[in-house]
């Protein structure tokens, strides 16, 4: 497991130079005033919910930090109105816990909880793949996931840790996107940062061997073979989380 993850600041609550000291390695075009200026068509709410999510997700944010709203709209340049609106969905995605007297702080995941959060993901992965499989049998096109194929072969041939994870998350993207169950999507989204955040320092085990076993995969989604697909990115996902 991370470090970071297991890690707690113990609630305390942190003085504000300590804190803004947290926001330095943010590049700059990454503050809420860029983000307003790169795409004025998402509500501040919006933005600022992205924003923060990667802030956890990036380790900014540390497990057991409050999310002190005054910092926060300040260093953001928002206002706090619309940095309440965001706080529900971040905790309704399990990345901040909410109490009365403290507020909202950020997620302590534990080795159980991430487990469990790989062991819902593989099931829902392994689903995505057999409807997948099931609409390529009815003659549905698969050349986003041809496309996404190409791509982790590149990084692979690359060497790029980087571009690997990348070109595996999109792979696994577009069998969700073709499989077209909102169900499905909304249900794989709402672990989704937990997912991300407990796999910070997850190496791939063998990139060559996982291109591998995404060929297979794919091709039995192109073929229709529903229950082979499933079977295939059941085995998998738990590789996806092996260190190397």
């Amino acid at each position: 497991m991370p470090s970071a993850l297991l890690g707690s600041l113990g609630g305390q609550q942190l003085p504000d130079d300590e804190l803004l000291e947290l926001w330095k390695p943010l590049r700059a075009d990454e503050t809420m005033a860029n983000r307003q200026r790169q795409d004025t068509s998402k509500p501040v709410a919006d933005q600022i919910y992205t924003t923060l999510r990667d802030m956890i997700i990036g380790g900014l944010l540390e497990p057991g930090m409050r999310i002190r709203q005054r910092e926060l709209a300040t260093k953001l340049n928002v206002s706090r109105i619309p940095l309440r609106e965001a706080l529900p969905r971040l905790e309704a995605e399990g990345l901040i816990t909410t109490t009365p007297r403290r507020g909202a702080v950020v997620a302590q995941l534990t080795e159980q909880d991430a487990r469990e959060l790989f062991e819902v993901r593989a099931a829902l992965d392994a689903m995505a793949a057999r409807l997948a499989a099931a609409k390529c049998a009815t003659e549905q096109t698969a050349q986003n996931l041809e496309d996404a194929l190409e791509k982790t072969e590149e990084a692979t041939d690359a060497g790029d840790v980087d571009r690997i994870a990348a070109a595996h998350m999109n792979l696994h993207e577009q069998i969700l996107a073709l499989a077209d169950s909102t169900l499905l999507a909304k249900l794989t989204a709402q672990i989704a940062g937990r997912v991300k955040l407990v796999s910070l320092d997850t190496g791939i085990a063998d990139p060559k061997q996982l291109h591998y076993e995404h060929i297979s995969i794919c091709n039995a989604i192109r073929r229709g073979q529903v229950e082979l697909a499933g079977a295939l990115l059941s085995a998998h996902d738990p590789r996806c989380r092996t260190n190397s």
